[in-house]
């Protein structure tokens, strides 16, 4: 067993390194004001500070050269404090999430706590607000660029889908996916923001299809496909009186931007069906994915 002397060596070691680590986060923190007007005063200009596809490509280099005991999940956590915590250093920034669903009987629904998923990602210095509804979220969301929306993951024909309102033209858009570690996106969500979107280099997209008539779901993966694109999910919001036509949300593989060919050869591939198909968003896919994230 180690000596006394040799406990308070290793402990002596122990604050020595803790003092380098505080040492750095401060040195990093003094770097977000530069940071702040490197971005110029985009928060003015209708566009949020935040760039979740530059957080994503932190991460995956840090995942990536992880090595030793330390869990690459406790890895991820600390560094998503720390980038939430300069994000709130460099400008106005908060986040507005909704209260899970209720299912019928007053009980909580099947969906997780989206106020969770929220703070664990943004960490414990980013403002949050609650809201009733997923349309209230939306339209803080539309009106202020300060503000990142926690939203619940598409669900196939729900009776009124928060996406439906993303094909607005000073819409925001869909730019990350909650949680950070990956899983099941059923039990996650999306963020929402009036940010700049840019490839991280391993992306998936977010597609808004218009079908002016009733178009089966095998005919538009067809379609899909035949443009180039990789689905992974689709939700469907169907025709009815007061929306007179159906949409359809697409995840596709890759980065799929707002000009890309892709969008008009959707399009082209049944234009007797097809309206209008809009890009609504991309998120990186989750650094390491969900094993990196229980390593």
């Amino acid at each position: 067993m180690p000596t006394k002397v040799a406990l308070d060596e290793l402990r002596h070691e122990i604050d020595r390194i803790d003092d380098q680590i505080h040492d750095l986060i401060i040195a990093r923190a003094a770097l977000a004001g530069r940071v702040a007007s490197a971005k110029g005063p985009r928060g003015n200009q209708g566009i949020s500070l935040w760039r979740p596809q530059r957080e994503a490509q932190i991460l995956r280099r840090l995942v990536g050269r992880h090595h030793g005991t330390f869990p690459r999940a406790a890895i991820l956590r600390i560094w998503r404090e720390i980038m939430s915590a300069m994000l709130t250093l460099e400008g106005k920034f908060s986040v507005a999430t909704c209260v899970p669903p209720t299912a019928p009987g007053g009980q909580a629904g099947d969906q997780p706590d989206y106020r969770d998923l929220a703070r664990d990602h943004f960490g414990t210095i980013a403002p949050i607000t609650v809201y009733p509804g997923a349309g209230a979220v939306m339209r803080v969301v539309t009106d202020d660029p300060g503000v990142v929306g926690v939203l619940p993951w598409p669900r196939d024909e729900e009776p009124d889908p928060w996406w439906r309102h993303l094909l607005g033209t000073e819409a925001p858009r869909i730019v990350a996916r909650l949680p950070v570690g990956g899983g099941d996106p059923a039990s996650g969500a999306l963020a929402v923001a009036r940010a700049m979107v840019e490839p991280s280099g391993d992306d998936r997209s977010f597609l808004g299809v218009e079908t002016g008539e009733a178009i089966s779901r095998t005919r538009l993966l067809s379609c899909l496909n035949q443009a180039g694109c990789e689905v992974g999910f689709v939700a469907t919001d169907r025709e009815r009186p007061e929306h007179p036509v159906s949409l359809h949300l697409v995840e596709v593989a890759g980065f799929v931007g707002p000009t890309d060919k892709k969008l008009a050869a959707i399009r082209d591939a049944a234009p007797d069906a097809i309206r209008r198909a809009v890009w609504l968003g991309s998120h990186a896919v989750p650094p390491g994915g969900a094993a990196a994230a229980r390593a």
